[in-house]
């Protein structure tokens, strides 16, 4: 484990580790980042009081499994916060957790590869704990919180990242085994995505559709006004009010 007082992105210095053959289970923590990124590639902002870091894996999978892990992470931090912690947490497909409506936590999942064959994969994981909204600029105050900002508790981060580890350790036991039905069971469990109307970005277009479930290999499942289904393997999702 190795923790730092800034780095532009724990990503990036994750990806130096793994060059230079760094095992499995490498740890980078920072206390804050100046270039935090997020899988559309813009930026995370990062204050001090968070949990930024990345973690270097190595399965032996391919890269539509390697995918998975970004369900496998979700589902670990969502039920370290919630079951553990009791913090109101629930999970937006593919991603990113919240609280209410606002999220407080994501996950961007980077493959290093060798030609086809995968090298390492780095699961980069921001938390926002324990820092005031005025840390965020304005334009994320209506989208973005922190655990401190809505509840006014503040929570040991170390705390948290040990019992993470204990959970995530567990459920990647199960991935490896490609058994994924608990980890999908359990998503649903902690899901604020079901039965909700919403807005699916998936690069070539945007669906108006309402989500149903997410299949047993992580797919968001979504429903058309005429009912028929259809899978999602890839998107971003926003959720938006009956209208």
């Amino acid at each position: 484990m190795h923790l730092y007082k800034e780095l532009e992105s724990t990503n990036t210095t994750a990806k130096k580790f793994v060059e230079q053959d760094a095992k499995e289970g490498t740890i980078i923590i920072a206390e804050s980042q100046t270039a935090g990124r997020t899988r559309k590639h813009d930026g995370w902002v990062s204050p001090e009081g968070g949990i930024y870091m990345t973690m270097i894996l190595r399965p032996e999978v391919s890269l539509k499994e390697a995918s998975k892990l970004t369900i496998v992470t979700g589902v670990a931090i969502a039920k370290t916060l919630h079951d553990v912690f009791d913090i109101d947490v629930g999970i937006k497909w593919p991603n990113d957790l919240l609280i209410g409506n606002k999220k407080i936590c994501g996950i961007l999942t980077e493959a290093v590869t060798d030609y086809d064959e995968i090298k390492a994969v780095l699961v980069g994981i921001g938390v926002d704990v324990n820092f005031d909204e005025d840390k965020l600029p304005d334009k994320l105050k209506d989208v973005a919180t922190s655990v401190k900002a809505e509840l006014d508790t503040e929570y040991n981060r170390a705390e948290i990242i040990k019992e993470f580890f204990k959970v995530f350790e567990e459920l990647y036991e199960q991935y490896k085994k490609h058994d994924f039905k608990y980890i999908v069971s359990e998503w649903r469990r902690l899901s604020t995505t079901t039965g909700n109307r919403v807005k699916v970005y998936t690069g070539r277009k945007v669906i108006y559709a309402d989500a149903v479930g997410i299949t047993n290999e992580g797919a968001l499942i979504i429903e058309h006004e005429d009912g028929k289904l259809e899978k999602v393997i890839s998107g971003e999702i926003e959720i938006i009010d009956d209208e």
